[in-house]
């Protein structure tokens, strides 16, 4: 652990929703780490907070000061607000994704980790999914065309997302991707596109690379089952189906702890597979371009 950073770490929880509580099991499970304070607008999680001898705040602001690293789980759009000044304070953050919804929101937030040199990374948890692995090593050979597929139901009427389809589900599929093949050099195509409500709920499109590779990205919010799956093909066959939803037996910790380990593994400048934000900001940047285009040809037709 860096100089300045003595166990037990100090640690936040921002929003104390479905994934924050996720996040707080995840990082109760670590050694050498205290999470000592919930920051919450709802009173019945400050009380909570209370009773498991938890500080209970209603803002960021006031944890300047009494933590080493903050664990974002609030709605995207208030990624930003909450993130920015526990950066300049010098705060290690840990920012579910997306990031931010926007790229100069992620250039806010990358640029203040740079000044302050506090740690800024992003919870693509499906790093952390063994059977991505498979995939990733998948990659590594010479299909010329791979199609990469995700889909859930449309989110609750009570639980509408503040991100469209790009921002919420295909931004895990850019992150890895980019991560494991670099950027693609060579055009970017829409295939498809549909919205509910004004917002895009399903996405295809089709990111192309010099050498060759293609690679059909599916994002839909409008199926009535779940699907993540990547199929690699040979000709007009797929003649490998990966599916990452499939659950391996393994001794190791879930996807959210084992993500929480390599945050402390980087925050210690070891070598770690998590998403640093300087990553996360190219996969938003890349989706951007997806969603602007989306909204261009609309305006054409």
């Amino acid at each position: 652990m860096s100089a300045a950073l003595h166990p037990p770490l100090r640690v936040a929880i921002v929003g104390l929703g479905k994934m924050g509580s996720l996040h707080y099991a995840a990082w109760q499970r670590l050694p050498n780490v205290r999470i000592t304070t919930l920051v919450d607008c709802e009173p019945d999680r400050i009380r909570w907070a209370a009773a498991q001898e938890m500080i209970g705040l209603d803002s960021v602001q006031d944890l300047v000061g009494k933590v080493d690293v903050a664990v974002i789980a609030t709605p995207s759009d208030q990624h930003v607000g909450n993130a920015l000044p526990l950066l300049e304070a010098g705060i290690h953050c840990l920012v579910e994704k997306p990031l931010a919804l926007t790229f100069a929101g992620c250039r806010r937030l990358v640029d203040a980790s740079r000044c302050s040199g506090a740690l800024l990374a992003v919870g693509h948890s499906e790093r952390f999914n063994p059977a991505l692995h498979l995939a990733r090593s998948a990659l590594s050979g010479h299909a010329p065309c791979v199609e990469v597929i995700r889909a859930a139901p449309p989110p609750q009427r009570s639980l509408k997302s503040d991100s469209d389809v790009v921002q919420d589900l295909m931004i895990h599929d850019l992150d890895w991707l980019l991560d494991t093949l670099g950027a693609p050099e060579e055009e970017l195509r829409l295939l498809e596109w549909r919205r509910q409500d004004g917002q895009l709920s399903h996405v295809r499109c089709q990111l192309n690379y010099a050498n060759g590779r293609r690679v059909n990205l599916t994002a839909c919010r409008e199926s009535d089952r779940r699907q993540r799956q990547v199929r690699l093909y040979e000709g007009d066959m797929a003649n490998r189906v990966i599916d990452l939803d499939v659950r391996y037996a393994s001794h190791e910790p879930d996807a959210l702890t084992r993500q929480a380990q390599a945050f402390l593994m980087a925050l210690r400048g070891e070598p770690s597979p998590i998403a640093l934000g300087s990553q996360a900001l190219e996969a938003v940047l890349l989706g951007e371009r997806i969603r602007n285009g989306c909204q261009m040809a609309e305006a054409v037709l």
